[in-house]
């Protein structure tokens, strides 16, 4: 199982939409900054739509993992963009990864 939580905001005139991915994998994780989703998606894509420039409102993304090889090492990442071009962005990001 996995967790991802934390804030979205858009510093975009108006507000704007914040969209925030997971993504997992073995070998070399994605850069800081990569445009390329790199890996599996993990859970749903969350859409998050901002009033203002100044708004912020939390997101969650879980899913349960099959398949993962045992004494293999796993990399998680989160990846946000936003339709309207620029100003997305996310804090307090928290996230928890259980074996069950």
């Amino acid at each position: 199982m996995v967790w991802i939580a934390g804030m979205a905001a858009n510093t975009t005139s108006g507000g704007g939409e914040t969209d925030v991915c997971a993504y997992y994998g073995t070998g070399t994780p994605p850069s800081a900054g990569s445009t390329t989703p790199t890996g599996t998606v993990a859970g749903l894509m969350q859409h998050v739509v901002l009033v203002s420039n100044t708004s912020q409102s939390g997101f969650t993304i879980m899913d349960k993992l099959t398949g993962l090889a045992i004494n293999t090492t796993y990399w998680f990442d989160v990846m946000i963009s936003s339709p309207q071009g620029g100003g997305a962005y996310i804090k307090d990001v928290q996230g928890v990864a259980l074996e069950v």
